[in-house]
């Protein structure tokens, strides 16, 4: 089952975000691309009050080999991007993990990526190709596109969501582990027994959720 996870990301960790840096007025949005060889974001929308200024720093980047104005109204440009031979870090593990890039967009210097995995299984090796290149992510939502968006949040508590999103966010649930069960909890500044209780209780909510219909619990 495929599903959709919600990352933000530091622009300073890959290559098209450290081009931005130099224009942080700028706002970008990516439109929605599948991965196709190095052409993973193609194109992309960018509004900023010196357009002009914003593609020559585009095309000065080592991991952009050319910059296309596709359309062009007021202070807004569609671009196409033709990456470098070698495509840069982030956009790796993107093709790797089979990622499909549905929505990104730039704000502050923070981007914020919504993708599309196969399965956790590569949602996963998402996480942890992330962690070896030092490509830090913050895991914001996680849901299946079979399920509505009330139904995403599976009834958990904030607290539950909390300690599954940060077991998964650094490897908690990998083989090896990621982390350990006191590093969980001194990474959300509880005890490990309180981690525990949460994680338990958690992923008893979450199965219930996901595993169990309605029939199943009248029975």
């Amino acid at each position: 089952m495929s599903v959709i996870a919600s990352v933000r990301l530091d622009g300073s960790d890959f290559a098209l975000g450290r081009a931005f840096r130099a224009v942080p007025d700028t706002t970008v949005r990516v439109e929605s691309i599948v991965p196709i060889a190095s052409a993973v974001m193609p194109y992309f929308w960018i509004e900023a009050t010196e357009i002009e200024g914003v593609t020559r720093v585009l095309r000065d980047a080592d991991s952009i080999e050319a910059v296309t104005v596709i359309d062009e109204m007021d202070t807004k440009q569609l671009l196409k991007v033709q990456w470098a031979e070698e495509p840069d870090e982030l956009v790796s593990i993107l093709l790797d993990t089979e990622a499909i890039v549905l929505q990104a967009a730039m704000s502050d210097a923070d981007w914020t990526f919504r993708l599309r995995f196969p399965d956790y299984d590569d949602l996963s090796a998402f996480s942890r190709r992330c962690r070896e290149h030092d490509v830090r992510i913050e895991l914001e939502q996680l849901y299946s596109p079979n399920r509505s968006t009330q139904e995403s949040q599976y009834d958990l508590t904030p607290e539950q969501r909390e300690v599954l999103v940060t077991a998964v966010e650094h490897g908690y649930f990998e083989v090896p582990r990621g982390v350990t069960l006191d590093e969980l909890g001194d990474l959300l500044g509880i005890s490990d027994s309180a981690a525990s209780q949460r994680l338990r209780r958690g992923l008893a909510t979450l199965l219930d959720s996901t595993l169990l219909d309605s029939q199943d619990l009248m029975k």
